[in-house]
């Protein structure tokens, strides 16, 4: 069974930081949440929690909690109209 990227990246929530959360900020810039996001620099803060918020609403994620799990690393790496593997 193949495995999706979604599944295999880490939950994010506010505190966590690092390079996966440069990448949570960069995909979160790219979906147009820039003035959100604030600055690429890998701190998960108040500002990304807000920017996640907002995807999940209008992403319709079924949990609008601000964590990054695997639901919401679902949307962010596989958009609507493109086809999971």
């Amino acid at each position: 069974m193949v495995q999706s990227a979604s599944s295999q990246l880490p939950t994010l929530k506010n505190g966590s930081s690092g390079p996966v959360v440069a990448l949570l900020q960069r995909l979160l810039v790219l979906y147009g949440y820039t003035s959100l996001v604030g600055k690429v620099d890998g701190q998960f803060g108040a500002k990304v929690q807000a920017a996640v918020v907002q995807f999940q609403k209008d992403q319709n994620v079924a949990v609008k909690d601000g964590i990054v799990g695997p639901a919401t690393w679902d949307k962010l790496t596989y958009p609507a109209g493109t086809q999971r593997p």
